[in-house]
């Protein structure tokens, strides 16, 4: 048994009007949802960018403090060793001048010790 055409097409119809009312709350949410994601996104990029500078930031800073210590340790090398070198220099100046006086020293006792054998 066949409907009327007439209350087959109203059955259509509201069929039709219940699929597009249904389509239009999905594109409305699928909607919400974009924009959602697309905030959420931004606000991550956003973040993302600030954390790069700050990271980006910090390298420039600690690059820039490495070099710094690395010429200041070059520079108290450099002055460590100057010094190593006069402190040598004041050492072997002063050994040799104990040595002359070890040597008169001796020199005279040499001679003290002949006078004293000589007178006896």
């Amino acid at each position: 048994m066949r409907l009327p055409p007439s209350t087959r097409d109203s059955a259509n119809r509201s069929e039709v009007l219940e699929r597009a009312q249904k389509a239009e709350a999905q594109a409305a949410a699928l909607s919400g949802n974009q924009k959602e994601l697309e905030q959420n996104t931004k606000k991550s990029l956003a973040e993302m960018s600030t954390q790069l500078a700050e990271a980006q930031r910090d390298k420039a800073k600690s690059e820039s403090e490495s070099s710094a210590l690395k010429s200041g340790v070059g520079s108290m090398k450099e002055s460590w060793a100057r010094e190593v070198k006069a402190l040598r220099a004041e050492m072997k100046k002063a050994d040799e001048g104990w040595k002359a006086e070890r040597d008169e020293v001796k020199a005279k006792n040499q001679a003290l010790l002949k006078l004293v054998q000589d007178q006896s």
